[in-house]
């Protein structure tokens, strides 16, 4: 319970912090971001069989039902080659009549390699805490991973869509006796820019 805590007040201490930093450089040309997006994920235990999230029909063992959205405010520089935000997103599994959900607390920053095209490549990182109920279990786990993807420049560059893949590395939680796992995550994100 104590990690929750912890975690849960940097998260709010960064997002504040990046609130401030938005402020000021929306007057500098940048933008604020609302987004939402929508993931599939796999899940790979350190001990034990694989997870996967958002695949259907329901399956039996580990294989599950799963949906993953998200919501996410940020900010986008004016040359629209730097994006951070703070996300919120929530994940439902259901598996052999179980189910398990998994609330997520996320910050990302982005470098965008921004071209000619509308297209264009970016590389990013992202810390975290997930707070779940797994199959009955109180879970808490910090994560941390990189993504890389292509963003498309929208309605003349009022937004974007975005497709990335998203590795990250959840921790363990010694309390709960949870363990740690991988997670390879294919989503799309939708933003909006507000000027």
């Amino acid at each position: 319970m104590q990690i929750r805590q912890r975690w849960f007040a940097v998260l709010l201490l960064v997002a504040a912090l990046l609130t401030s930093a938005t402020s000021r450089s929306s007057a500098e040309g940048g933008a604020l971001t609302l987004g939402s997006g929508l993931a599939f994920s796999i899940l790979i235990p350190d001990n034990g069989d694989n997870l996967n999230v958002f695949s259907a029909p329901e399956g039996s063992g580990f294989l599950g039902v799963s949906t993953s959205p998200g919501l996410r405010l940020g900010h986008v520089s004016a040359t629209r080659g730097f994006e951070f935000g703070v996300g919120v997103g929530a994940q439902y599994a259901s598996s052999s009549g179980e189910s398990a959900h998994m609330l997520t607390f996320g910050l990302d920053a982005q470098k965008h390699f921004v071209g000619k095209s509308s297209w264009n490549l970016f590389l990013g990182g992202e810390l975290g805490l997930g707070t779940a109920d797994f199959f009955g279990d109180d879970v808490t786990q910090p994560y941390f991973g990189a993504m890389v993807g292509g963003r498309n420049i929208i309605s003349d560059d009022n937004g974007s869509m975005k497709i990335a893949l998203h590795l990250r590395h959840h921790l363990d939680d010694e309390d709960a006796g949870a363990d740690s796992y991988n997670e390879v995550a294919f989503a799309m994100h939708f933003d909006l820019w507000i000027p």
